[in-house]
């Protein structure tokens, strides 16, 4: 089989890009590794999802020369799929964080180099595709 894109993952944002594509009239693979996570009640469980982490990503990988599991999806839907799939709209302030976070970040991260207005329809697209 001939596809025009393969898309690795079918979380946010591959699963958003695998829209986009198929909506654009592409061929598109979505291949997932995850496997579907059916436990209905375990999102209720906080040992089972934060402490065994029964739905993230199986590999260990070194942050700081320290191995470490990272709290991402394993699952089929990533990581969305482990918060209810609860995708928060960036607002106006959001794109100057220094106006609330300036003693914290150095200055040069004070304000995005694109305004909100500028991504707006892509944010309302996106609400509307989710």
């Amino acid at each position: 089989m001939d596809f025009d894109a393969i898309v690795i993952g079918s979380g946010a944002g591959g699963g958003t890009a695998a829209a986009e594509l198929a909506r654009a009239g592409k061929r598109v693979l979505l291949v997932e590794r995850g496997r579907r996570f059916d436990a209905a009640d375990s999102g209720q469980d906080e040992r089972q999802m934060l402490i065994d982490r029964a739905a993230c990503d199986d590999r260990a990988i070194y942050v700081n020369a320290v191995r470490t599991r990272p709290i991402s999806g394993g699952v089929l839907g990533g990581s969305t799929s482990l918060y209810g799939a609860a995708l928060l709209r960036p607002g106006p302030s959001d794109f100057e964080p220094g106006r609330y976070y300036g003693d914290r970040i150095p200055r040069h991260l004070w304000e995005w180099p694109i305004a909100y207005e500028a991504m707006r329809p892509y944010f309302d697209r996106a609400e509307d595709l989710y």
